[in-house]
């Protein structure tokens, strides 16, 4: 009866220190998430947006480097996007080297990866939701 204890607390104290290192092993895992890496290579391009025959904006993304890079809003409007883990995308464009516009959107591609939808999660002042647009873009 004692030798079956002794076996089994060595089978315990084996099994805690495998379950240790799994766990040690993939605690550095966190901050990798392939899916918001797949889009953001995705994203890099122009896009633009139309009315008809008239063009409402294009945004150029550029240099795949998380969480983003670099951007151009209808040619000469600088700014800075990053997806972050929860499928946002955010954009902040500089109006000089002091001032600048925030925007947070909620993005989707379409199957073929030739559609890009922001869903403007909102602007509020005071409480009050100012907006909440969805725009649809065009690979061009």
């Amino acid at each position: 009866m004692r030798i079956r204890r002794e076996n089994i607390k060595k089978q315990l104290v084996i099994i805690g220190i495998i379950v240790l290192i799994i766990y040690v092993g993939l605690s550095g895992c966190e901050g990798y998430d392939p899916i918001a890496q797949n889009d953001r290579q995705k994203i890099v391009g122009t896009w633009r947006a139309e009315l008809g025959n008239m063009t409402l904006m294009t945004l150029t993304f550029t240099h795949d480097v998380p969480p983003g890079g670099d951007l151009k809003i209808n040619g000469f409007y600088d700014g800075t996007w990053g997806i972050d883990t929860d499928g946002h995308i955010d954009i902040v464009g500089w109006t000089n080297e002091t001032n600048y516009n925030y925007f947070n959107y909620h993005y989707k591609f379409s199957i073929d990866y030739n559609t890009l939808i922001f869903e403007d999660l909102g602007t509020y002042i005071d409480g009050k939701l100012i907006t909440n647009i969805i725009t649809v873009y065009t690979r061009q």
